[in-house]
Parts: structure tokens; sequence; C-alpha cells
């Protein structure tokens, strides 16, 4: 707001000074001799004193044309701008201020110079042609409305980057830039084209000189593979020694630099590359350029003077010999590629004059008031389209209208790929050259490492399907078994129902075996989110409905065992079926509440090299998981107790006591570990499926055939089985606590009973709770029937 302020008010001041000496007649030359107000610029910044024998050629030759300005003889005053921003506005304020009346501004080459001086200058009736200026800033036509230049701006590249882009199919990118006025402003430009083309640039700096290691580091971690970096000489060596370091060079990556740098820059050394590691970089990397075409590549080509292409070199060391014959002439011109921009850009403004002059106006009469004049002035540079020393020359909303270059470094050698012109609607048409885009590997590098999921494959899949499959029959086949064979009296007293509920639980094991391998193996995000919980349920149920039917029948017996004194009543199906119900009720509660407040989703677990992996989270996975765990822990250490207190008591129908105690101890283990194994290998879903998988196969199976094996076993083997092989006993005896446990030792002094009198209670208990299972009357005799045991054998006890 303060530097505006003071141009506004410098520009006031100046601008009413010229007014009143306009008005005067002063300035009025009855000669017809037109002037331009030039700028160029020596300084430690920039030496561009080639282009006033440029100018001065160009002059030369216009002046020379009598279909150009006819009547008139255009010449340029020189004022040095040094490359300043203070110094190119009051270099300006000299111009006004000084004879003769200047119709146009033809500089200053500098962006620093030139911003103040033309932001001051559209404000009375100039135009400022410049022609060397590539700051993108300069494009702001609210700030520079009457500013043109036949340099190119940096952002004239920026359309030529997104072509790159869609050619190749990239839409990720990085940007690098060096912390100058010339870069950061094309590369804000550039950001901005590539949001609107729903691109991303997802990692972006600006650096000092040197690029810092954090930033290389974020374009390794983030996996940026198409590199955009705008610099010098002198820091893209820097750039590419720390790239050669952390590997962002060779196959798979793409750098994409100015066009303008010299040949083989890249054999350059730095402190921390001094052995070619740069150039190693570089060569390998086979970079792309971009650059505007900045000469006409037809050297026998007449331009817009009359004179061929490979003319003007000669023709200017011939006009720089003549000026420093000059009077006052003290300057040592230095030259580069450039001055052909100096020598389009007195053409442009003479054939923009001409045309204005053409359609009647008096360009002589010109005074700093006249808008309309400047007017015409710009609308006719505005429609100027010729063939220069630079090439085809036109504008668009000021900026130069060109083809753009595109190389590719080949070995050592730069070759030219495609052209691309712009269009005056701003399209870009592309003319291929012949050569072809050649990369490390032969393919074209993507934006990105491939995303690769890692899961589960179908030789895995198949390996633990096949088992649960084999497992899902089996369990169906013992459950069959159990209907059937139902009033057979060795499974009778087994309590077949309760045997149908473990058959049920390892059946839904089995299913969940099949949804985790789909769910690993690449389904869809919404499936996948649904499996998550699907496979909770299925493993959660079916645990609490098979250790459930487990503890069931393994509290009965430690009630019957444990009993100091014979009871009649008995622990029926239904009591026990009550039990499980409150555990599964319980179970359920807890997943309802896990699946309604925070459930399990999809969830990418992005690794190394574009390699991840799908899980299931949700955002208190470990919180839901240890209540889950802490609950079922509990159920298992419950059933390892009562395992443990019925140890000793054998029925050869009933032989369930321990062998349930067998599968509580080995899915007890195995569940510790494969949890610990999930945790441990979160990253690795193949083996963690196959660990976690193999365990729930092996417990299910196991459990399955330690359980019902036996019994069809003896079914087939004892189809009628009688009352010896259908009952044997041993029962438990509880110490007591007073310590008289022993067999010869006497009733204790509150009348308790004695071991041997303890174990005939119990067999007792026993016998009347079973009799009404297998058909015992109430003093053991077995009921008659077709196979059944002997009515006069008695149930006794195995002491």
């Amino acid at each position: 707001m303060m530097k505006s302020g003071m141009i506004g008010t410098i520009s006031a001041i100046f601008y009413l000074a010229l007014f009143v000496k306009s008005l005067s007649g002063e300035n009025y030359s009855k000669k017809k001799k037109l002037y331009l107000a030039g700028f160029y610029t020596f300084s430690d910044r920039l030496d561009a004193t080639g282009m006033i024998p440029a100018v001065e050629l160009a002059v030369e030759h216009v002046n020379n044309d009598s279909e150009i300005l006819s009547g008139y003889e255009l010449g340029v005053i020189w004022k040095n701008s040094e490359c300043e921003a203070s110094e190119g506005t009051w270099r300006f304020i000299e111009h006004m201020t000084e004879e003769p009346v200047k119709l146009m501004l033809l500089g200053p080459p500098c962006s620093t110079a030139a911003e103040p001086v033309a932001e001051i200058a559209h404000r009375g009736s100039f135009v400022t042609l410049s022609y060397l200026t590539s700051s993108p800033s300069l494009s702001e036509r609210t700030r520079f409305p009457y500013f043109f230049r036949t340099f190119w701006s940096e952002a004239f590249l920026n359309p030529a980057k997104i072509w790159l882009m869609e050619h190749f199919g990239w839409r990720r990118v990085a940007t690098l830039s060096e912390n100058e006025g010339l870069f950061t402003s094309s590369n804000s430009e550039f950001l901005e084209l590539v949001t609107d083309k729903n691109y991303t640039a997802d990692v972006t700096a600006i650096y000092d000189k040197v690029v810092s290691d954090l930033h290389i580091e974020n374009i390794k971690k983030n996996d940026m593979r198409i590199i955009f970096s705008d610099s010098y000489e002198n820091a893209a060596r820097e750039l590419f020694c720390k790239a050669y370091h952390a590997g962002l060079y060779g196959k798979g990556y793409v750098w994409i630099l100015p066009g303008w740098f010299s040949n083989n820059w890249y054999e350059g050394t730095t402190a921390r590359c001094p052995n070619g590691e740069i150039e190693t970089a570089a060569t390998e990397s086979m970079y792309i350029t971009m650059e505007v075409e900045k000469s006409n590549d037809n050297q026998n080509e007449k331009i817009v003077s009359g004179i061929k292409v490979s003319e003007f070199d000669g023709l200017l060391r011939e006009k720089t010999r003549e000026i420093e014959r000059w009077p006052n002439q003290t300057l040592n011109f230095t030259f580069s590629s450039l001055e052909g921009f100096g020598y389009d850009a007195l053409w442009a403004a003479a054939l923009g004059l001409d045309e204005v002059a053409k359609k009647g106006t008096n360009l002589e009469d010109f005074h700093y008031t006249d808008f309309d004049t400047r007017n015409k002035i710009y609308n006719a540079l505005s429609t100027v389209r010729f063939s220069g020393v630079t090439g085809n020359v036109s504008f668009a909303a000021g900026d130069r209208i060109g083809r753009i270059r595109i190389q590719q470094l080949q070995g050592n050698e730069k070759k030219l790929i495609v052209t691309l012109d712009t269009m005056d609607d701003g399209s870009l048409v592309p003319t291929f050259s012949g050569n072809e885009f050649t990369w490390p590997d032969g393919f074209v590098p993507l934006d990105r490492t491939p995303a690769i999921e890692e899961r589960v494959s179908v030789g895995a899949f198949l390996f633990m399907v096949i088992p649960a499959a084999i497992g899902l029959v089996l369990a169906v086949g013992f459950l069959i078994f159990n209907i059937v064979a139902r009033n057979h009296r060795f499974v009778k007293l087994s309590s077949p129902r309760l045997n149908n509920l473990i058959i049920i639980g390892t059946i839904l094991i089995f299913i969940s075996i099949f949804i985790i391998g789909t769910e690993i193996s690449g389904s869809e995000e919404r499936i996948f989110s649904a499996f998550c919980m699907t496979r909770i349920w299925l493993i959660a149920v079916g645990f609490v409905l098979s250790f459930g039917g487990f503890f069931s029948k393994t509290w009965r017996v430690y009630k019957i065992t444990s009993y100091t004194k014979v009871k009649s009543k008995k622990l029926k199906d239904r009591a026990l079926f009550v039990q499980v119900g409150v555990i599964l009720l319980l179970e359920c509660i807890i997943l309802l509440a896990w699946q309604l407040l925070d459930p399990l989703q999809y969830d990418r677990l992005d690794l190394d090299f574009g390699h991840y992996v799908v899980t299931c989270k949700c955002e208190f996975f470990s919180a839901w998981t240890g209540v889950m765990m802490t609950y079922n822990g509990l159920i298992l250490i419950f059933g390892v107790f009562l395992a443990w207190r019925t140890k000793n008591v054998t029925i050869a129908a009933l032989n369930d006591s321990r062998l349930i105690g067998v599968c509580i101890y080995n899915t007890t283990i195995l569940c510790v570990v494969a949890i610990g194994v999930s945790f441990a290998v979160p990253d690795q879903p193949a083996f963690n499926y196959l660990f976690t998988s193999s365990i729930m196969n092996f417990c299910a199976i196991f459990t399955l055939i330690t359980i019902f094996l036996p019994k069809v076993v003896f079914v087939i083997k004892f189809p009628h089985a009688g009352r010896e092989e259908c009952m044997r006993i041993t029962p438990q005896v509880t110490p007591d606590t007073s310590g008289n446990n022993h067999e010869d030792a006497p009733a204790n002094a509150e009348g308790g009973e004695t071991v041997q009198s303890r174990r005939k209670s119990i067999a007792v208990t026993l016998r009347r709770h079973w009799a009404g299972f297998v058909g015992f009357d109430k003093n053991g005799a077995l009921q008659g029937g077709a196979g059944s045991c002997s009515s006069r054998q008695q149930l006794q006890p195995k002491i």
C-alpha cells in the first residue's frame, strides 16, 4: 500500500508538470522524428549492453524501409536502469522531463526495474515494450495493462508443463524452486494450473541457493517421481548432488529443468560431489528440458527486415563497431544469445506505430496526456505478427506468443522431441520432431510407485480354505450323527443338545476362515468393511457356543462331584442352556456396542515403495479388543478351572471332562500366541492369515475329533451297548478342609463323612442324576429294551 501510494504521488506530480509543458508546445518539433525511451542495463546483476547495437541495427533497417513509418525517422534515447527499481524509476522520470517527447518505452530489460516503471507508465499515456523481462508478475493486466514484451514470461512454460503431464498421464508432481522472483512467481502460477486440473503437487519447496535435506527427504518419503525444478545452474548442481546421494535419479524418476542451462552444466562439481556424481544423476535420469524457441530455425529464411536469419550476427558486429565510434561512447558491449529479442522488439514497436500512422494519426503530435494515441498504439501492438530473428512474433494480452521446445537428454546430447505452438486462444499444438522420448527401463515412468496391495495369494487362501472345508464337512457329519444317534445311551450320556452347540460353534469358526481370506484378498472397500465386523461376530459367537457347551457339560460334572451329600436335584439341559445363553448374551452386548459405536472399517496401511495392506480399523480398536480378550479370557480361565477340578472323573460315555480339558489347554495357549503374532505383524497379511487360520483350523478340527470321534467309534462298535460299556465312574474327591481325607480316617467332629462314605455318596448321586438320561431306574437298574444293559447289574463306583 505504501509503495502504491508513493508511485501514485510521483506520477501525479510529474504528469501535471508534463501536461503543462506539453500544452506550451515546447515539445513540438517541426521535424517528423519519432523517439522511443530506451532502457538498457549494465550492473553486477545483469549486463545487457549488447542490446543497444541490436536495437540500433533494427532502427537502421526500419528507417531504410520506405514502407514502414513513411515520412518519419525513428530514434532511441538510452538510459541505464541498472536493474534496480529506484534507478529504473528515476531514469523514467528523466526521460519524461527531458526533450524530446517519447512515444513509447523500450525496456527496461530487467524485471526488477521494469515492474515499477511499467506500473507508473500506464497511469499516463505510455505503452511499455520490454525485450528481456520474464517475471510472471508482469502478466498481471490489472497492474500492467499496457505492457508488452518480446521475451517470454517464465509462466509461459506452465501450460506446456500441464501438456507434458497430460501427455504421459501424470497427475501428481513435486516442484522445487530457487527463491528468486523469476522462479517463485512462475511456480505459483503453475500450482494454480495444477489445482485447476484437479492434479496434485504433494511436495512444493522454495529454497535459497541450496535445497535442504528436508526437502529431499520429503520427496523420497512421499514417493514423488515427477519433479519440476526451477533454478539457476549452481543451485541445480547442488540439487542433483543431493538427489544422487538420496537415490532420486535413474529408473522411475523424471526431472524437468529449464532449457536455457549451458551445455554440460552437470559436469560441474560441488564439495560433496567431486567425482562426477552430478553427471551420473543427470545423465541416468535422462532429464527433460523446456524452453521457448529463441531463434528462427530456418537460417535462410528472410525476416521482416528483408535480411536472412544467418546474416544477423554479422550485421550486429558491424553495427557494434559503428556505435563504438560514436562521440562520448564509453560502453564495452557484452553480448549473449539474446540480442535478437531487442532487434525484434524495435520492429514490433515500429510496425505498431506504422499501423497507427497509416490510419491517420499524426504521431508527431503525440503528447504525454494523449490517451487516445496510446490506446491506438496498444491495439496495434496487440495485432502485430511477423517473422523475426527470434521466430514468429505476436502477442496475447501483452505476452509473447511463441513456440516451446521440449528436449530430452539422451546420452550427453539434448534431442528435440516436440515443439508446441501457442495459438491465439492459448491452446497448444504439438509438432513431433521424429525423435522419441527414451526411458532407462523402456517404460514411461509413473507419477508414483505402482500401488501394490500385499494380499493373500490364491495358493495361501486355498491352503487354509481346503482344511476349513474339510472341517466344515466333518462338523456337519458329526452334527448329523449327533442328531441321528441322540437316543443311543452312550450318546445320550454326553448331552447331545450341548454337543450340537459345540458343533455349531466350530462351523462358525470354519466359515470365518472363508470370510477372513476373502476380506484380505482384495474385496471392494464397501464389502471389506462389512466383512470386518462379520468375522468378529462369527469368531466370537462361535467361540462362546463351542466353549459354552464345554463349560456347561463340565459344570454339571463338577457340581455333582463336588456335593458332600447325596442330592436328588438334577441339572437339566434347560438350566445349562440358560448358562450358555447368559454368556452369549453378554458377548453379543459387547459386540453390538462395538458395532454401533465404533465399527471396524476399511483402512489402508501404506508400506514402503508403494506397497500397502488393507486392514480393519476403528478409532478405539485397542480398547474394544482389550474388552473382548478380557471377557473371553475369563471364560477360558473358568473353563480351565472346571477341567482341572473334574480331571479324575472317568465315565466311558462321559469321557468329555478330560478331553474338554485338553481342548481348553490347547486353545488357550494357541489363542494367546495367535493374538500376539497378529499384533506383531499387521503389515504381513499372508503370514498373518496363514498363522491365525492354521490355529483356528487346528483348534476346531482337534475339538471335533477329540470330542466326537470316540462317540462315533463307540456307537459303531457297540450299537446296542450294555450298562457296563455305557458307564464307568471314578468320582473326584474334593479334599476336606479339616485334613481328614484319608480312607481310614474317622468321621470328623462335625459329623462329616469319611473318604470312603463320600465316594459312595457321589456314586449314588451320579446314578440318580444320569438315570433320567439313559433309562436307569431309581435303584440303579437299567430299564429294559432291545439291547439294553442287564437289569441285574447295579451301578458300582470304581474305587
